[in-house]
């Protein structure tokens, strides 16, 4: 409860938000539809039966029925034709929360860390520079207030 500072571990930044993946152009399907088993198909060329049929990095689509929207093509589709398109993006990952730190409990007696550089939960510390390593010295909002770690 007293209005010491003590020395604690530096807070974890928060994780940066995901962006949302870039957004690809959509092409119009090409036309007249053919086999891409000779020669493999372009982006948005069908008709493929694997991904093997299709050109470079490209895939075959896996198309769910006539009408179906085709991922980066332009147009309607009523066929059952499969398409080769560009892979789907994958799922950015999803931040997860900063590991949590083990609670220790503070060194007493408080002692001055002008001398002799505090280490974890030992206090009183007025700069950074008084904690060692890579601790910081806490700025404590009042007697009572929540020491981190």
């Amino acid at each position: 409860n007293s209005r010491t500072e003590w020395c604690i571990l530096p807070p974890t930044p928060t994780p940066p938000v995901p962006t949302r993946a870039p957004t690809i152009e959509p092409i119009p399907f090409v036309t007249p539809v053919r086999d891409c088993t000779e020669e493999s198909c372009e982006r948005c060329e069908g008709h493929c039966e694997s991904d093997d049929e299709c050109d470079g990095s490209l895939v075959c689509s896996e198309k769910e029925g006539a009408g179906s929207p085709i991922p980066g093509c332009i147009g309607t589709d009523n066929s059952r034709t499969e398409w080769c398109i560009l892979p789907p993006m994958p799922t950015p990952p999803v931040p997860t929360r900063a590991p949590t730190i083990e609670p220790i409990p503070f060194v007493t007696p408080v002692r001055d860390c002008t001398e002799e550089s505090c280490e974890r939960c030992e206090g009183h510390c007025e700069s950074d520079d008084e904690c060692d390593g890579s601790l910081v010295c806490s700025e404590k909002e009042g007697a009572g207030s929540p020491i981190p770690g």
